[in-house]
């Protein structure tokens, strides 16, 4: 332990020591110094108390909400018991004195330390681990039981339960022949959801909450792109972007780092399009997209989503995050993988990328790592459209002859019947028609396809098929020339279920 203030190991050893004025003195040096590392509305003197309690060769230092119902005696006097009862105690420090060497031990109500009393103790968060935090108890049903049962449990046990799959992450136990559910934990007085107590086992044990805590810290506002919004016609700005080792802000005299990000056991993502925004780098960007692609492993971790026992797989990206998605999706996005896999042609490939992209972008119901899929169409287009298309099943090439100027009844007229073509015994055949391609492969370009454009057509061609049960993302494809339109149809999985 190494506090902030340098005099403050000596002057708990004077208050240790000296019995005389000199003491006093030194207990207000300390209690002011404490008070002065909380937070404004913590150390307000008339919501809180801040008191030192001395006990032969132990200092109790202790910060209390001034609760109503503490009552002075007649000369201003709060009884000791009256303040360190449970209800009011916030946080505390024991400091003892044994053969001239000083014990430390530290006391936070919170599950989590508060920033102001680390900083005071010179303690670093980090080093606080799960197996420090004292005793848990688990509240579970038990089919037959009438009431809730309530199992404490040590940190090391909880260990290993969930280790041996006695405690599942979505909240099922088993004790011996019993199995219950599990509905809340509590950790010291602090009670939570199940959802929410394994989320934070999870990043205590892997050492992530001070990520989760300065991705929330960046993430000021309230705003997030609707799932309607398409992602790639947002006018964006990124005051961060996020790098495989480090987090960086984009500043006027260049990049500063903000928070490395090297851990043994997953890629720790911060990627988001909720302001400020934070954007992935090309290299993070191309490890995700060789994970998904290429079968190269990757395991990441969002620090905007809950954490998951269980990741959710696609290609050989594992996203340790609790991301949900309708019945039947992984299977079905593991078909679409095989399709891009299969491609013999760049170009096809590249199309059938950005439609298992948008198929995910789709289906998994998360706050914010969504937006990834929106970076990899991006890189996609970067890398562009060159030579010829192959003929393969899972494609439709239409000239740009049948584009209509007029957007709705381009939609109308031309692209929804063009998907409903490809619908034979209730199966969609064909995932997408692109227009401005010849039938022999070759790209004869459209020359003016605007965003305005794409959005409307996007819009009205969902409209007619959401009774086919599909969903349509339209996309401008940059070429040599001018551009594709891609109109990238899959099952929507939500209207299945």
């Amino acid at each position: 332990m190494r506090p902030r203030i340098a005099g403050v190991k000596k002057w708990i050893l004077e208050i240790l020591s000296d019995p005389g004025y000199h003491r006093e003195s030194r207990i207000e040096d300390l209690i002011d110094a404490f008070r002065s590392h909380l937070s404004t509305t913590s150390r307000a003197k008339d919501r809180n108390i801040v008191g030192v309690l001395l006990l032969n060769n132990t200092i109790l230092l202790v910060h209390c909400k001034k609760a109503p119902s503490l009552v002075e005696t007649p000369e201003g006097i709060i009884t000791a018991q009256q303040i360190l009862s449970s209800e009011n105690v916030l946080r505390a420090v024991i400091i003892k004195n044994i053969d001239a060497k000083l014990f430390f031990s530290a006391y936070e109500k919170s599950a989590r330390w508060s920033m102001g009393h680390a900083r005071f103790w010179g303690i670093d968060p980090r080093q606080v681990t799960w197996d420090q935090i004292g005793e848990i108890s688990l509240t579970v049903e038990i089919e037959g039981f009438a009431v809730p049962v309530q199992v404490p449990l040590e940190p090391r046990d909880l260990d290993e339960l969930i280790r041996t799959g006695r405690i599942a992450a979505g909240g099922e136990i088993v004790m011996g022949e019993t199995r219950g559910t599990i509905t809340k934990g509590r950790i010291f007085r602090t009670e939570m959801g199940f959802r929410e107590f394994y989320d934070d086992y999870i990043a205590r044990k892997e050492d992530l909450q001070e990520h989760r805590r300065t991705f929330g810290e960046l993430i000021q506002t309230h705003y997030a792109p609707k799932l309607s919004e398409r992602f790639d016609l947002i006018p964006r700005t990124y005051k961060y972007e996020d790098d495989r080792e480090a987090l960086f802000e984009n500043t006027p005299e260049g990049k500063r780092a903000i928070i490395h990000k090297n851990h043994p056991g997953c890629r720790i993502c911060y990627v988001t399009e909720r302001i400020p925004r934070i954007r992935p780098s090309p290299g993070m960007t191309d490890e995700i997209y060789q994970s998904i692609f290429e079968s190269k492993p990757l395991a990441l971790w969002h620090a905007g989503e809950e954490t998951a026992g269980d990741p959710i797989v696609i290609g050989s990206l594992s996203v340790k995050n609790h991301l949900t998605m309708p019945d039947g999706a992984g299977a079905y996005g593991a078909t679409l993988l095989g399709l891009c896999r299969a491609s013999r042609n760049r170009n096809t490939r590249s199309i059938l990328q950005m439609l298992l992209c948008e198929y995910w972008r789709y289906h998994l119901e998360c706050g914010h790592f969504g937006s990834v899929f929106g970076h990899l169409i991006d890189q996609i287009k970067h890398r562009g459209i060159e030579g010829r298309f192959e003929q393969e099943d899972a494609l439709e090439f239409r000239s740009k002859e049948f584009v209509i100027q007029k957007p709705s009844t381009y939609a109308i007229e031309e692209i929804v019947p063009a998907i409903t073509r490809q619908i034979r015994g209730g199966v969609l055949r064909r995932y997408g028609v692109i227009y401005g391609v010849e039938n022999d492969g070759c790209i004869a370009p459209l020359r003016a396809v605007n965003g305005d454009q794409i959005t409307l057509i996007e819009e009205i061609v969902n409209d007619r098929i959401r009774r086919e049960r599909l969903h349509a993302a339209v996309h401008r494809v940059p070429v040599q020339g001018g551009a594709l339109v891609a109109v990238l149809v899959f099952p929507d999985l939500k209207k299945v279920n």
